[in-house]
């Protein structure tokens, strides 16, 4: 009697497991609900909705006038011009971006002066990493095209696949990002972005998409990336957090770090190894 409950439970263990992380986060994201058009179309009349109207107004401008403030003043900036530098640590300046009036005594020390000073106008660079979190495991590839100082496209594709049993699933997110680098410094980038995301392998639903980030070269040949992107699919969304830690060798660089994607309401976390090479 013993083992055949015991039986029972490991079957039903294994049966559990059979459906596997990313067909729940697939089943997540492919939910549409209808709720938001049942409140719609019961909605009052008549004094209400001359009230509902009139606080909608009244919210809009309030908005409208914080966002002003706040764009012009955070999101935004003075777009003062800044020079892309040829690659991190280039003749000993850190950073992605550099401006000769900026330079300090340790790079002048290095020997830059008006006639040897070199940047770049556009920036394009590629990178590959593989990650690995136990049951699901991945791998991502990006370009990132600075095509001015202040502006880049960003497109990244996201393969995650899982094996049960005799069964190998897989889960593939795209994205295409327009970056705003609103910190410039040569010590420090920080950009953000607005985009869309779409989701294939049965989802086959897009969506809009965000992200934040900053780079931060201390020393040489080091730097370090924090980066959160969300993208909204359906009722559901698709978090995604980068750690890394980068090590710089002329135009290519290897970084490790931690990755972590929450896929619907599916959660994982893991180690990346990641290759970048800066092509222009």
């Amino acid at each position: 009697m013993k083992y055949l409950l015991f039986v029972l439970c490991f079957s039903w263990v294994i049966g559990i497991q059979a459906q596997g992380k990313l067909n729940d986060a697939k089943s997540d994201l492919s939910s549409k609900s209808t709720s938001g058009k049942k409140v719609s179309s019961s909605s009052g009349s008549g004094g209400g909705s001359s009230s509902s109207s009139l606080g909608e107004a009244i919210f809009r401008d309030i908005f409208l006038e914080l966002f002003f403030f706040v764009g012009k003043n955070t999101l935004f900036g003075n777009a003062e011009w800044t020079d892309l530098n040829i690659y991190p640590y280039y003749q000993d300046i850190p950073g992605e971006y550099i401006s000769f009036k900026a330079l300090d005594s340790v790079s002048s020390k290095a020997g830059v002066t008006d006639d040897s000073y070199a940047y770049k106008y556009s920036d394009l660079k590629v990178n590959v990493n593989y990650f690995t979190g136990g049951a699901v495991n991945g791998i991502q590839g990006k370009v990132d095209f600075r095509m001015f100082y202040v502006l880049g496209l960003e497109g990244s594709y996201n393969y995650f696949y899982e094996d049960i049993i005799d069964e190998k699933v897989q889960f593939d997110v795209a994205s295409l990002m327009l970056n705003y680098y609103r910190v410039r410094t040569k010590n420090v980038t920080a950009w953000w972005g607005l985009g869309a995301s779409y989701v294939g392998s049965g989802v086959n639903t897009a969506g809009f998409a965000y992200n934040l980030g900053v780079d931060v070269f201390p020393v040489k040949p080091i730097s370090f990336r924090l980066l959160w992107k969300q993208s909204f699919i359906n009722q559901s969304s698709i978090d995604e957090f980068q750690l890394q830690g980068k090590y710089h060798f002329k135009r290519a660089a290897v970084y490790a770090g931690w990755h972590y994607n929450k896929l619907g309401s599916v959660n994982n976390g893991g180690l990346a190894l990641g290759l970048e090479y800066i092509i222009n």
